[in-house]
Order: C-alpha cells, then structure tokens, then sequence
C-alpha cells in the first residue's frame, strides 16, 4: 500500500479509512517497550521511519519468505541509518529463534496469509518472553460482502489462507494461553494486541 491510488483502491474493497489505520499502528507500535522484537512478515516495512521504536528500541528482527522484501527492508534501514537489525529468511510456522527470546513481536497483514494458524501461533507463544507483546494487523473474513468477495479470490489461489476470522484467531489464540484483544475494526481489517497469560 505504498501508492496513493493503490491505497484507495484497498481502501475501498476493504471498506477500511488506511490514516485511521496508520494513526492506530503508529500508536501502538510507539507502545512497545525496547527489543529484541520480531517484524514478520517484514514487507515493505511502512512504519520504520515513522516510529522511534525502530530507532531506539532495537535489536529488531525483520523476516519475511521472500527475498525481494527483504532486500527493501536493508536498503531502507541502511537509508534511515538504522544499526541494530538482523535480517531472517524465515517461516512463521518456524521460526529459528531460541524460547523466549522476544519482549515485542509485530505482524503487519501477515496472519491472513498464514495457512497453518496453529503451528504460527505455537510459535510466537514459544518465542514470545513472559510480558511480552504482539502487536497485529490482519485482514478478517468478518468484514463487509465486497472485502468478503475480494479474500475469496486470494483464496483460490493459496495467497490468502481460508480460516480467517476472528473467531478463528482468538481461538488459535487462547489454545497458546495468550490473551487476544480486537483493539480496533476497521472494515475487513483489525487491529490486534496479544500477551502471555501466564
């Protein structure tokens, strides 16, 4: 969503306010206390010259399954100066990080994208210390018919997963004794905070 018109467009299948969503991820994102955090998927990395955290509150691990946004993410934390990043080609469902080794774990539009929930899940809850963080987004089956058709699309051909609904999300959730809380819909999409229960 890094052009204006694209911006629209999403904005309008999604029936989401995209300076809606940036205000409520910028403020939670500046929430975070200091790392190690995981961003994954890292994509474009479209608050990492916008949030303090990313400079001041390292060290921050982008990963992503892709070697084309990974390289997007090194130029622009080279281009803001940004020091104490480490760089993964890694899948959620696992992750080759040690137990509880995270305070702050970030996925910006990634769980939708995710087939097996429960294995992500286990993982995060297995990487995340006691106290820790994740801060989401993610696309919802929960939102109006138009968002609804366009997800059936990205479903047929793999991009989207199929169990994608809140429900689904929270249950996953719970199964990992992690709190879910919708801090905010915005359409199709949602905002999400999780935490260890214990």
């Amino acid at each position: 969503m890094d052009h204006p018109w694209l911006q629209l467009l999403d904005a309008w299948l999604l029936g989401m306010d995209v300076d809606d969503y940036y205000e409520w991820m910028l403020e939670r994102l500046a929430a975070l206390p200091p790392g190690p955090s995981l961003d994954i998927p890292s994509g474009g990395g479209p608050f990492l010259g916008r949030v303090p955290i990313y400079q001041q509150g390292g060290p921050w691990l982008f990963a992503d399954l892709s070697w084309t946004m990974l390289r997007h993410i090194r130029h622009k934390c080279e281009a803001l100066g940004l020091h104490e990043v480490v760089l993964l080609r890694a899948d959620a469902a696992r992750l080759p990080l040690r137990d509880r080794a995270l305070h702050n774990l970030v996925s910006l539009f990634g769980f939708h994208c995710f087939h097996d929930k429960a294995a992500v899940f286990a993982e995060m809850s297995r990487c995340l210390r006691p106290g820790g963080r994740i801060i989401a987004s993610t696309l919802t089956s929960d939102g109006p018919r138009r968002s609804r058709f366009y997800l059936k699309l990205n479903q047929r051909d793999g991009t989207f997963a199929s169990n994608n609904s809140l429900h689904e999300f929270k249950e996953q959730a719970q199964r990992q004794s992690l709190s879910l809380n919708v801090l905010n819909q915005l359409g199709a999409a949602a905002v999400l905070e999780m935490h260890h229960d214990d």
